[in-house]
């Protein structure tokens, strides 16, 4: 089977330098990287504080519950996305509203949003 890569990633010696530099420190969680870190995002953006999280799908999770969503809200997001999005919306009773994808640019088809919003439609989530 050919495997088609949607992204690939880019590691230098740096980032190899970098990760092997936090297994040696013995801070596989949250550490002195992670804070630094935060702290250099909030400087960056301008506010008072950061809080990272371990993956997008945890980000996700974090976001829609600060949306104060309702159970049966809409959320709209693209077709071609992580499974984990749809199962965050499910877990929190919203209903997935799926929108294709623009076949040049594999990202959410905006051409396509306005007709699938709806009065239960509160949020959209491009990814």
């Amino acid at each position: 089977m050919k495997i088609i890569r949607v992204a690939k990633p880019v590691i230098g010696k740096k980032e190899i330098d970098e990760v092997v530099d936090s297994l040696k420190s013995g801070w596989l969680t949250s550490g002195p990287k992670t804070a630094k870190f935060e702290e250099n995002l909030a400087k960056y953006f301008k506010v008072k504080s950061v809080v990272t999280v371990a993956s997008c799908t945890a980000a996700f999770h974090l976001i829609l519950k600060a949306l104060d969503l309702k159970p049966g809200d809409e959320v709209i997001t693209p077709s071609l996305t992580y499974t984990s999005l749809g199962n965050i919306l499910l877990n929190l009773g919203l209903k997935p509203v799926f929108v294709d994808v623009n076949p040049e640019t594999l990202t959410i088809d905006t051409e396509k949003i306005a007709q699938l919003i709806t009065s239960k439609t509160k949020a959209i989530v491009p990814v």
